[in-house]
């Protein structure tokens, strides 16, 4: 009897952990697309925010980004890695990865960076 209530109950937390993790994401539909700048392409979606792509990227048809109210705070760096001319550093925000992009690859990420 122990061993089926242990079964059920790891069984009940895992799903319940796979089922939070996916809460915290929303998918947003693009808007419109906006100026090229600075080698940058400026998309806006549907949650009202500009974001970044490189110039010669398309704006994709959606993203995925934190839900409203969620990933504020301060963001810890994890590391960086280069993406054309720009250095896109990534950052832990209360368990969320968090990105941001340096218009050129030679700068450093700082360590923290509030978000």
């Amino acid at each position: 009897m122990t061993t089926k209530k242990c079964c059920l109950f790891l069984l009940t937390t895992a799903f319940f952990a796979i089922l939070a993790d996916e809460v915290y994401a929303w998918t947003y539909s693009l808007k419109k697309t906006g100026e090229i700048k600075d080698n940058l392409r400026h998309c806006l979606y549907s949650n009202d925010q500009w974001y970044t792509v490189n110039s010669y990227d398309l704006c994709p048809l959606s993203i995925e980004d934190s839900a409203p109210g969620f990933g504020k705070g301060v963001g810890f760096f994890k590391g960086d890695f280069i993406d054309g001319m720009n250095r896109v550093c990534v950052y832990d925000v209360l368990g969320e990865k968090k990105l941001i992009r340096l218009n050129n690859s030679v700068g450093f990420c700082p360590l923290q960076k509030n978000f």
